[in-house]
Parts: C-alpha cells; structure tokens; sequence
C-alpha cells in the first residue's frame, strides 16, 4: 500500500471502531494520552485533515495545534466528530502521495493504538500501519544515529542496522521484539524500564534513549 491507502484504510478502520461505541466510551480517559478522552483522541485525528485543508499549518504538530482541535469539538458528540472527518477523505486523500510526510501514517496507528488501549479492545496489531511505522522510524532513527555503536533492530517484518553503514563489525546490543511493542516503544507508548524489558541481547540502557520520538510516560503503558 502506498500512503493514500495506508491513511485511507486506517481511518476507516478507526471510524468503524468509534461507531460502535456509546457516550461513555467517548468519555473514557486515554492513558497514553494523559488529559485525553476517547473522543478527544478522534477529534485530533479528524482536525488534522481539516487544518491541513483549511491551510491551519501554523505550529502544526505542537501541543497548541493539537489542542486547539480537540477544543474546536468540545461541544461535538463522537458521531459528528467521524461524520466530519469522514466527509473530508475524499479532498484529504487527494493530497497524499508517497511523498507526504511519513508521520502522518504513524501519527494515525499511534492514535489507533491509543484508543484501542483505553476501550481495552485489540485490533491492527499485525495491520500495514504497524509495518509501515516501524520501518519509518527505524529509518528515522538511522539516519540520525551519528558515530554511536552499531546497533541491530530485528522486527517481524524485517531488520535494520543503526550506525556503521556496511559495517562487517558486530552490533554492540541485538533488539528482538513484535512489530507492535517496537513500535509503541519507539513513538514514546512505553516506559523506560518497559523498553530495556524488550527483547535485548547486551546492554540497551546506552541506546533506549536515542530510540523514541516523544517522551517516556510517567509510568508502565499496559496494553
């Protein structure tokens, strides 16, 4: 899938799973997103096609930006929320090419992954998103690894060497984990000692830092 149905089949995804929810799931806190409810989760996701269309682009991905989206639909039910970022696919998606940005697809599963976390209800565990986001930031991260030892991340779907391009040597720590726990643990969905829990061989406590794009939570993300 290229990123137009990667973002399509999610949201879909997502849409469906919100449809089947009542008021009281819409209020549930979100623990990966602290201050969050479900809805406000969805409203999020639905603002950011709005504000991309609407040319809202200031400050866009800061906390204020993603604030303000979720404030716009306070006063919104669930339902209307997912009518409105529904009825915005079809000018969204036009946009998109293999050239969007590739956080606009790890940003969506995040949030999937999120809501799914607070109903207690699993699903796109195994999906082309997860795949998709692992890869993504594991590039993410090699390309910023600078002069750091070597370190090898091996996923279901594949592996990638940090450091030391076509490097014969041995990496200084192996990372063996699901497409799912690498990639919560790199966008930030889990705790510090959480990640050094993953499947290390050799000491990963020089590297876990270097290997999440948002802050650690404040405590153990069960999901």
């Amino acid at each position: 899938m290229g990123i137009r149905e990667l973002y399509a089949d999610g949201r879909e995804r997502l849409c469906d799973l919100a449809l089947t929810l009542g008021p009281e799931d819409a209020e549930l806190p979100v623990p990966a997103c602290p201050g969050w409810t479900v809805k406000d989760v969805f409203s999020h996701v639905s603002g950011v096609c709005s504000d991309v269309l609407a040319g809202r682009l200031h400050g866009v991905a800061t906390d204020p930006w993603t604030a303000a989206q979720v404030s716009a639909r306070a006063a919104a039910a669930l339902p209307e929320v997912i009518a409105e970022w529904r009825s915005s696919a079809e000018a969204f998606d036009a946009l998109l090419n293999d050239d969007a940005p590739r956080q606009l697809i790890v940003d969506l599963w995040t949030h999937e992954q999120d809501i799914r976390g607070a109903l207690g209800v699993r699903g796109g565990r195994d999906s082309a998103q997860v795949v998709y986001a692992v890869g993504a930031m594991a590039a993410a991260f090699g390309d910023g690894w600078g002069d750091r030892p070597l370190v090898r991340i091996v996923g279901e779907s594949g592996s990638w060497d940090l450091g030391s391009p076509g490097s014969v040597e041995e990496p200084a720590a192996t990372l063996r984990a699901s497409d799912f726990e690498l990639a919560r643990a790199f966008v930030g969905r889990r705790s510090r000692s959480q990640f050094l829990a993953l499947g290390w061989e050799g000491d990963g406590s020089p590297f876990v830092d270097h290997l999440h794009a948002f802050p650690y939570p404040s405590a153990d993300l069960v999901e």
